[in-house]
């Protein structure tokens, strides 16, 4: 995953069960909590807590049928809960122009990237029925 460091903490690697850091120099970990193979995986954001902020969320990755290709469906979800004091720097920070351009940025090159990996891979495998 693009701008993530995403690297192997705990469990078998690329089995349910398996945890990843996603982000370096935060304790910010995702469990891979179901997997169908070449057609779904799901994950978990497991709970964690930056600058006052508590988050948690999920992701599921389906893989489609469609005529002779394969399409790659991406669904998150996160829920922040803010524990600080006074008001949520980080939300105030999510809502501001330049981290919204940033974001739109790092997930345009997270899909490209994504597009890529998974465009080199259905080549070598036949489209699923």
């Amino acid at each position: 995953m693009y701008a993530f460091e995403l690297s192997h903490y705990s469990g078998t690697s690329g089995e349910v069960g398996e945890v990843l850091l996603l982000y370096p120099n935060q304790e910010f970990y995702i469990q891979i909590t179901g997997k169908i193979k070449n057609k779904l995986l799901t994950i978990a954001n497991l709970p964690s807590e930056f600058n006052g902020e508590r988050s948690t969320g999920i992701a599921v990755i389906n893989l489609v049928a469609c005529g002779s290709e394969t399409q790659v469906l991406l669904t998150m979800s996160r829920r922040y809960t803010w524990s600080g004091e006074g008001e949520n720097s980080m939300k105030a920070k999510r809502e501001s122009v330049e981290f919204q351009e940033s974001t739109a940025q790092m997930w345009g090159n997270f899909l490209s990237k994504l597009k890529e990996i998974s465009e080199k891979h259905t080549q070598s495998v036949k489209p699923i029925q």
